[in-house]
């Protein structure tokens, strides 16, 4: 099929990679440090929470403790994601630095997470994708809406006609915001959207999107 799309812009978690198991590690051991009493984080309350805003997540995890403890869980957890995440990486789906690269001939591509300041540099220098990632923006940096940091993209590089690649609910909502077309990877934290064009592997994504 021939595109009409001149750029990609991607989500990142659930969409490029997973680090669930990263951020478990990192969330308990800011309770212990702190000591917290709280139970045991593990993967399923991450999950639960992947792809909203960083500060947002702890307050819906932690709802039951007092905003000072709240305050305090979502500046050292901001630290110690990054840290663990890259001490052990994450977990990257199939076929992703191979069809980013075969993408990049193609499109200009960009990322917008809700993620925390210093976390999409870690991903782009654990996997060496700093060449063909133009720019990106998120939560961290900006403390907006990632619906916001999408137009952000978007009229600071002058794209006309970007799609944004997520997996959520809530990336589509972020991306019909900014007035931008939204594609679904199922295989991440989001159930399938029926209105949503949708691919089941990121192979599946990049042969859709590939001029013929």
């Amino acid at each position: 099929m021939k595109t009409q799309h001149d750029s990609l812009i991607f989500d990142l978690d659930g969409t490029l990679w997973d680090t669930t198991e990263a951020i478990v590690v990192a969330w308990n051991n800011v309770l212990e440090r702190n000591k917290i009493n709280f139970k045991k984080i593990d993967i399923s309350d991450i999950k639960k929470v992947t792809g909203m805003q960083h500060d947002e997540c702890v307050k819906t995890i932690f709802r039951s403790l007092d905003k000072k403890k709240q305050s305090l869980i979502i500046k050292e957890t901001m630290i110690e994601d990054n840290l663990m995440i890259k001490k052990n990486g994450g977990i990257l789906y199939n076929g992703v630095v191979e069809g980013l690269r075969l993408l990049n001939q193609h499109y200009k591509m960009y990322i917008v997470s809700n993620c925390q300041k210093g976390y999409i540099e870690i991903f782009l220098n654990l996997y060496k994708l700093n060449d063909i990632f133009l720019d990106f923006e998120c939560w961290g940096n900006t403390k907006k809406s990632k619906s916001d940091n999408i137009d952000m993209v978007k009229n600071r590089n002058r794209l006309q006609n970007p799609l944004y690649i997520g997996d959520t609910n809530g990336d589509m909502i972020a991306a019909n915001t900014a007035n931008v077309k939204f594609y679904q990877l199922t295989y991440g934290f989001g159930d399938k959207i029926v209105e949503a064009i949708s691919f089941p592997t990121f192979k599946d994504l990049v042969e859709n999107l590939i001029p013929n």
